[in-house]
């Protein structure tokens, strides 16, 4: 008799075979509540705390969470504990965030991905992060005027992982090269190629 209502999840023993003391014959587990289980660092620990509303994404048929174009899938949950010292072996911090997953669509055991909007600001100016060079331990880009590449030192504020908020360097309908801009050099000849997006 099981001690709670779940789900079998694996059975260890076999018909006719001898039921050993201290050994479960079967795994149950209960998922209508279930827990993503996260390592960090300390940048990112910083900004978290219990409460906060994270988003865990639903992996495919495959295990794997969605990448790339189309609509991702994800259950809402909240941050039920943050770890106040670190794994001494990873110097990760653990977190845990509880989501509801009354309709099954978490599996236990499956490796998914969660986010945390930590900060939001709005009508800012912000650019991909690989743009970005660094060059004696300062930030440049290269800004476009005039078909000429022009190598422009810039400081930014937000960071989410994909884009950079820039708070001086760059203005409102600047054109900035975002691809091969490690082979460029200041004021060189520039010819502009438009890529297709798929976002």
């Amino acid at each position: 008799v099981s001690p709670i209502d779940g789900v079998v999840t694996m059975i260890n023993a076999t018909v006719g075979s001898q039921a050993t003391p201290g050994i479960p014959l079967a795994t149950v587990a209960s998922i209508g509540q279930m827990r993503v289980r996260c390592q960090v660092g300390y940048d990112e620990i910083m900004q978290l705390n219990v409460g906060q509303t994270a988003h865990v994404e639903i992996p495919t048929s495959s295990g794997r969470t969605r990448a790339g174009g189309g609509q991702r899938e994800s259950i809402e949950g909240k941050i039920t504990r943050v770890s106040l010292s670190s794994d001494p072996s990873s110097r990760l911090f653990l977190v845990e965030i509880t989501v509801d997953n009354s309709e099954g669509k978490l599996r236990s055991g499956v490796i998914t991905t969660a986010s945390v909007l930590v900060d939001e600001q709005d009508d800012v100016i912000a650019v991909p992060a690989d743009a970005l060079i660094e060059r004696e331990g300062n930030l440049f880009i290269f800004k476009v005027d005039s078909n000429r590449a022009t190598l422009t030192e810039v400081t930014y504020g937000m960071d989410n992982g994909t884009l950079l908020e820039m708070t001086s360097g760059v203005a409102e309908g600047d054109s900035v090269v975002v691809r091969g801009q490690h082979q460029l050099t200041d004021q060189v000849r520039v010819k502009i190629h438009s890529v297709e997006r798929n976002d």
